[in-house]
């Protein structure tokens, strides 16, 4: 089976979709842990 550019142009898109919803829910992510344990540092001070 052949695989039409339009079509590869549509795979790469998505994999790049893919990766950039990755890297943001990696950030998001890593900023909710950090300020979930500034939270609880500051619970923890007063």
């Amino acid at each position: 089976m052949r695989i039409l550019p339009k079509q590869d142009l549509l795979v790469k898109a998505i994999i790049t979709v893919l990766f950039l919803f990755c890297k943001v829910l990696t950030i998001y992510n890593f900023l909710t842990s950090v300020s979930l344990r500034s939270l609880f540092f500051l619970d923890f001070l007063f």
